[in-house]
């Protein structure tokens, strides 16, 4: 049986889990003193956000963005990859309206996708109009076992 840990609004604070299989984060990852600084936010994920992901006690960890996680918005997988898979090695995946498949223990192959896709209620990161969401949510694959949004 799949175990799982399921987290979200960390806001900087990385704390610690129980042993499990995977973990999951629905996104506000980034401390909130630096949300728009994009320089402090690289590094933070680089170091503090990497070593942690490396030392937790699961074997993965699928996450989205929040709308406090700015530096995501408008990203480039191969940027992400450096700041987040490479540092990881490879422990740490990043989904953005995509999906994921993830072998488990048992042998059953769970399908993950992840949206950071929010509805407005500010001037944040990843708010959409009720018809962009619509939309993007059409695109979630028909045979998703685990979805994980930030709204």
């Amino acid at each position: 049986m799949l175990s799982i840990c399921v987290m979200s609004d960390l806001h900087g604070v990385l704390p610690y889990i129980e042993s499990c299989e995977i973990l999951l984060i629905c996104g506000d990852i980034i401390p909130l003193r630096m949300q728009r600084n994009k320089p402090q936010c690289e590094k933070w994920l680089k170091t503090r956000f990497a070593d942690w992901i490396n030392s937790l006690p699961c074997e993965e960890v699928v996450f989205v963005a929040g709308n406090h996680d700015f530096i995501f918005e408008n990203g480039n997988y191969k940027w992400i990859n450096s700041i987040i898979t490479e540092p990881t090695d490879n422990k740490a995946i990043y989904l953005e309206n995509s999906h994921v498949d993830y072998l488990s223990n048992d042998g059953k192959v769970y399908r993950i996708y992840g949206t950071p896709a929010c509805h407005i209620f500010g001037n944040w990161a990843f708010m959409y109009s009720d018809e962009k969401l619509q939309e993007l949510y059409q695109n979630i694959p028909e045979d998703c076992d685990i979805l994980i949004s930030h709204d």
